[in-house]
């Protein structure tokens, strides 16, 4: 928590950011949970699904939440990365247009990732609790004890303790990052092997991450070919592919002056033949083109996440 710097842009607000101390934990399956909370509750479920994209995002968080295709929020927050309670301070906008505030947004600042769960949401006295099946991480529970005014967080801490102690959740199951970071290459491994220290062998896609098109306009990113000069200039060896093609790809390169950054252009295989599949490959890992757009993420930190 603590006072706020005068460099902080939230400083000028004048009114305090709302406040919620959160817990996130890992359950075996919310099927199995799921009786415990309802009778803690005394109440149904209410079914949500949820899309969030989140943007590259100096200051905090920023996330789209869309519910539907007409019906979504915009969401900026600030947590710390810890096990057990901790606070979020958070702003929301109602928004009735996420497909097109995702493109937008996509366009200004990049993608860091992208979380889709189906929620179950229960209200415990002024405690919301969640049940989360997250595609690609399984099963969780989430407490948020939404603090009054000045309430003192400890209120909050005191609150979601005893629930947990309610729903039989050990400290053992918390969580101390959130899902998009769960998601990320560095979050889904349980001990990712050491990079080799050697130059990085490199393949860029051509669309929707060196450049993106909107109608007949082809807009490059910026952040993106910033990278592939540095990356090139550190000694990596990159490939440009597209599946437009070799000469597609070296046409895109050549349009940005980025030719001589590849040591080759080619095509995206149709198929590969291995004795591994791609997410088995001990070094090669997947980074989003919003990772490279941030100045927050120059080409060297770039390759720590490769």
């Amino acid at each position: 928590m603590g006072m706020r710097n005068a460099s902080d842009p939230l400083r000028w607000q004048s009114a305090p950011m709302p406040c919620n101390v959160e817990i996130k934990a890992r359950i075996d399956s919310v099927q199995t949970l799921l009786p415990r909370v309802q009778a803690l509750c005394g109440q149904a479920a209410t079914l949500i699904a949820q899309d969030d994209t989140f943007f590259v995002c100096p200051q905090g968080r920023l996330k789209l939440r869309q519910c539907a295709a007409d019906r979504g929020e915009l969401i900026f927050y600030r947590r710390a990365d810890q096990a057990g309670p901790r606070a979020s301070f958070y702003l929301r906008a109602p928004v009735s247009d996420p497909p097109s505030l995702r493109q937008c947004l996509t366009l200004a600042w990049g993608q860091a990732g992208r979380v889709r769960k189906q929620r179950m949401l229960f209200m415990a006295g002024r405690t919301r609790i969640h049940l989360d099946q997250v595609q690609g991480l399984g099963d969780f529970l989430e407490l948020e004890v939404v603090l009054q005014g000045d309430e003192p967080p400890e209120d909050g801490v005191a609150e979601a303790q005893r629930l947990m102690a309610q729903l039989g959740i050990a400290p053992a199951q918390l969580v101390d990052r959130a899902y998009v970071d769960l998601l990320a290459p560095s979050g889904t491994a349980q001990n990712p092997p050491s990079a080799p220290s050697r130059p990085r062998v490199i393949y860029v896609d051509v669309d929707d991450t060196l450049v993106r098109s909107v109608g007949a306009r082809r807009i490059p990113m910026p952040g993106v070919v910033q990278a592939v000069r540095a990356l090139h200039a550190q000694g990596h060896t990159l490939y440009l592919w597209s599946s437009g093609g070799a000469d597609y790809a070296r046409q895109s390169a050549q349009a940005l002056g980025l030719a001589d950054c590849f040591a080759a252009f080619l095509p995206k295989p149709d198929a590969y033949i291995d004795d591994q599949p791609v997410h088995d490959w001990r070094f090669c890992q997947h980074v989003l083109p919003g990772n490279a757009a941030d100045a927050g993420h120059p080409a060297h930190s770039l390759i720590s996440d490769i």
